[in-house]
């Protein structure tokens, strides 16, 4: 008699391939409304659709659903859409051929508005890439009658943004290469002189780099002031300067943005979850809780008030929200050349 367990469904298997980096789950019809499954772990203000924008390089199906069988747990009414970000979309596409290729996105978009007039979005982005793609996706919807921005009840920037750097730009290209030795060895001399040529290309302006990227995501017009954003980074991050997505945090509230930011102590790039999973998923649910989108206090988040600068390096002040009183965030982590 055969005893063999069933094998567990594939990742994702429920989700609809609109295009070959694009996927979308919609709930059963039982589900869809909100109001008849609110629950102790529900929100109270839930998002009717999740935007995820996934990471370049290893984000594969199984690792993509870590984050979305907790959304479906989370939310079970909504709409999870999948934006994956490929090799050209970084490289070689044009910005007008990478808003292009996100039309079924914006077709499934627009109609989650007719369907729903006052449907709000979750849009959740991983690292450069995927924050490329979600910059490319709200350009290109901000244009018509009802643009992103009008929806968007909150923006998660995951291990985002970072600043232009050979190196964390090297050691991130390297995640594309095979593990065997010899290839792997030949690969990092490609990925070398690749990065060597990226640098240069963004140095003349012929390539958009990150600092424009930096740049582009506090543009009003691009998210809207209404939005809440949550910033969220490792210290020590390998592939990205995590001073640098806390800088974007710290400048993003100064233009008069709702911001809050969490940083991790342990996991990795686009990994948060893997260390920290009950911290990080808590401040992705308060999102919507009943105290207007605050973290608790104890949840672990650093909320970076001011930048002065010293000398060369960049240091940032957090302030006590029940004393008022500021201290300067002495991590080494925390501390970059401008």
């Amino acid at each position: 008699m055969d005893t063999k367990s069933p094998k567990a469904p594939k990742p994702m298997a429920d989700y609809k391939q609109l295009s070959k980096v694009i996927s979308i789950y919609k709930p059963p019809t039982e589900k869809s409304n909100p109001t008849s499954h609110q629950s102790s772990t529900t929100p109270q203000c839930p998002p009717s659709m999740v935007i995820l924008c996934t990471w370049l390089g290893g984000a594969t199906p199984r690792r993509i659903s870590k984050y979305t069988d907790k959304y479906k747990n989370l939310l079970p009414h909504a709409q999870i859409m999948v934006i994956e970000t490929t090799t050209p979309d970084m490289m070689t596409r044009s910005f007008s051929e990478q808003q292009r290729r996100l039309s079924p996105a914006r077709e499934a978009i627009r109609s989650l508005f007719k369907q729903n007039p006052s449907a709000t979005i979750l849009l959740h982005f991983f690292s450069n890439s995927g924050g490329n793609q979600a910059l490319q996706l709200a350009k290109s919807l901000n244009g018509e009658n009802e643009p992103l921005s009008k929806h968007l009840q909150a923006v998660i920037f995951d291990c985002v943004p970072g600043r232009q750097d050979f190196v964390k730009g090297y050691n991130a290209l390297l995640i594309l290469l095979p593990q065997a030795t010899v290839l792997r060895l030949l690969g990092k001399m490609v990925m070398f002189t690749s990065m060597c040529l990226i640098t240069s290309l963004m140095k003349t302006g012929l390539m958009s780099s990150i600092d424009t990227l930096r740049v582009e995501l506090q543009k009003e017009e691009v998210f809207g002031k209404g939005a809440k954003r949550l910033y969220m980074y490792l210290k020590g991050d390998e592939m990205l300067d995590s001073t640098a997505a806390a800088q974007h945090a710290v400048e993003a509230r100064g233009l008069g943005y709702d911001v809050e930011t969490l940083a991790f102590e342990k996991g990795g790039h686009c990994a948060l979850i893997l260390s920290e999973g009950k911290k990080y998923w808590d401040a992705v649910r308060q999102l919507w809780e009943a105290n207007d989108g605050k973290l608790e206090e104890g949840a672990g988040h650093n909320i970076a008030e001011a930048i002065t600068k010293q000398g060369e390096g960049l240091e940032l002040k957090a302030k006590d929200k029940k004393t008022g009183s500021e201290k300067v965030l002495k991590e080494p982590a925390i501390r970059c050349k401008l």
